[in-house]
């Protein structure tokens, strides 16, 4: 069962990154990059259950933390070239 969610993730992460690496709206690639980071997060985490280590728990919250700081920032940068302060 393990195996199947995992491999239903990576497909999906793979989908994703077919559809970033097409797409020129920039919206849509933020989108896309919020999905693969939840599959990150969430990858991480079966692992910590899985493996039974703690720690990777405290990785996918950092991996999380990340990615919402670097999702702020990029949308702060965009408002900021299109003059909306």
């Amino acid at each position: 069962m393990a195996n199947l969610i995992l491999i239903v993730l990576l497909v999906t992460f793979l989908i994703y990154l077919r559809i970033f690496l097409l797409e020129k709206s920039v919206a849509t690639k933020l989108l896309v990059l919020n999905s693969i980071n939840a599959i990150g997060i969430t990858i991480i985490t079966l692992l910590a259950f899985f493996l039974k280590q703690r720690f990777f728990i405290d990785v996918a919250i950092l991996y999380a933390l990340i990615g919402f700081i670097a999702n702020a920032a990029f949308l702060k940068l965009r408002e900021r070239r299109n003059g909306d302060h």
